[in-house]
């Protein structure tokens, strides 16, 4: 399974191209020789510390001092500055890069500013300690395009091991698209721009090396997930289809619950039971008792009860013989 990527803190091909070979065209300057010990003595008064990352401080000095590659504001300068760095401790100590480590780079930093009354605070802020599975991953990276510098060059073919460097160069290449693949579009976006370089160098490469082949992988690139939209909301049901839905006879269905009672003479309850026919026409009591019940009663439940309470009052005042 392939190692997602995400392209913060990474440099495209001409970034880095453009930074290895302007930091590493002149050695460090006479005057910032005499200055080295100096800074050391500043940063730390452990003699075992100067003398394990003096060539490591010198190379970093020797990247400060550059002062037109700093004019403005270059946090990628910084950024190339800390990976050389995190590739120093890892060749020349054989130790991890800690941040005891990184501590000891950070207060060189801080001295030199000071000594040079320095304004731009050159990667005063910027320097990065690289954790080493991000080193891991630059490294590869960036071993590529160290390959493909000299290789693009125009006197590339003339050389005697040109086929075989092309070969390497795209080994490795592949290599790399085989174990990594980008898990952002920034790291996209640095993929695809050298894809067109090494696609554009084998090409060139045929002529030259008969019998061979450049076979370049594509990149797995990243897809950003695609968005669902969300289920539009459901439509709000109409009063009548909540509760007073009409059936095909074109009584409600409320109406139809209302009609749950009937009396003991077979009257109907409805909603209105003011209208219901029956025996309370001929009974002056009863009829005086509905009468009460329409007054009082608000709702149809209690509308209902009384009216079997009513009914059952006339049960019991009929003379015995009109039970039977």
């Amino acid at each position: 399974m392939k190692t997602k990527v995400l392209g913060e803190k990474f440099l495209d091909y001409a970034t880095y191209a453009d930074y290895h070979e302007r930091f590493n065209r002149y050695g460090l300057s006479e005057s910032n020789k005499r200055l080295l010990p100096q800074l050391l003595k500043e940063t730390t008064t452990d003699v075992s510390i100067q003398s394990k990352f003096e060539d490591i401080l010198k190379t970093l000095l020797h990247y400060l001092s550059n002062a037109g590659i700093f004019y403005g504001h270059s946090p990628k300068a910084c950024l190339y500055i800390s990976y050389v760095l995190s590739e120093k401790v890892h060749s020349m100590t054989g130790q991890d890069y800690t941040e005891d480590t990184y501590q000891i780079f950070k207060t060189f930093v801080d001295k030199y500013i000071a000594r040079k009354g320095l304004h731009n605070h050159r990667c005063k802020s910027e320097l990065t300690k690289i954790e080493h599975d991000k080193y891991k991953q630059m490294q590869a990276l960036y071993q590529v395009y160290n390959k493909y510098t000299p290789l693009s060059q125009t006197y590339a073919p003339r050389n005697l091991d040109y086929c075989e460097s092309m070969t390497y160069l795209v080994s490795l290449y592949n290599a790399f698209l085989n174990t990594y693949q980008p898990g952002n579009l920034e790291f996209n976006t640095i993929l695809k721009h050298f894809q067109g370089l090494m696609n554009e160098i084998a090409l060139k490469a045929k002529p030259h090396c008969r019998g061979r082949t450049f076979p370049v992988v594509n990149p797995d690139l990243f897809e950003e997930p695609k968005v669902i939209a969300p289920p539009p909301p459901l439509e709000i049901e109409s009063k009548t289809s909540q509760g007073d839905t009409l059936d095909n006879t074109g009584i409600s269905e409320h109406s139809k619950v209302t009609r749950l009672a009937t009396s003991g003479e077979g009257v109907e309850v409805g909603e209105n039971p003011q209208i219901a026919k029956g025996p309370e026409e001929s009974d002056p009591l009863r009829k005086h008792m509905n009468n009460e019940i329409s007054l009082e009663c608000k709702d149809l439940i209690c509308h209902m009860i009384t009216l079997i309470q009513t009914q059952q009052y006339q049960k019991e005042k009929m003379p015995l013989d009109q039970h039977f």
